[in-house]
């Protein structure tokens, strides 16, 4: 027994990840480049537990806190999300 395979590939019905308009939240937000007083706002208002926990392990410095909250973008809560809106790139 124990032979049959695990069934944790996608199946073929689902929807390409690249051209596919996501109807939740994207997975990605694209911001356009920020002032550093603007990545300061964005750090200390509603995305400030999102980034404890969510990146943890990245440095400061260079963008790469802003950068991982925007990769990490489905994974957001509702505020932070809302508190990126207005940073997004047009």
């Amino acid at each position: 027994g124990g032979g049959a395979a695990a069934t944790s590939a996608p199946a073929t019905g689902a929807a390409p990840a690249a051209g596919a308009a996501p109807a939740a939240a994207p997975a990605v937000i694209v911001l356009r480049p920020l002032r550093p007083r603007e990545e300061l706002f964005i750090v200390r208002s509603a995305c400030g537990a999102d980034i404890r926990s969510l990146c943890a392990g990245v440095a400061p410095g260079g963008g790469r806190i802003v950068q991982c909250i925007a990769s990490n973008a489905a994974s957001l809560s509702p505020a932070c999300k809302e508190v990126l809106a207005p940073f997004a790139a047009r």
